[in-house]
């Protein structure tokens, strides 16, 4: 192995190391409440949907 191949992997290395230590930082708390809320909001909005286009189709 030849000393670009070393370099090379090093610099892969410590890409890798960058990107482990960033996924070990633990999750706002803030953001995954923002994220539940959000999920929720658009499954109530789509069930509106449906339920405006059931009573068109039905008449009621």
């Amino acid at each position: 192995m030849d000393k670009e191949d070393r370099d090379t992997i090093k610099h892969i290395s410590g890409t890798l190391d960058e990107i482990l230590a960033f996924l070990k930082k633990p999750e706002n708390r803030l953001l995954k409440v923002l994220e539940v809320g959000g999920a929720v909001a658009s499954v109530l909005a789509v069930l509106g949907i449906i339920d405006i286009i059931i009573k068109w189709v039905i008449g009621g």
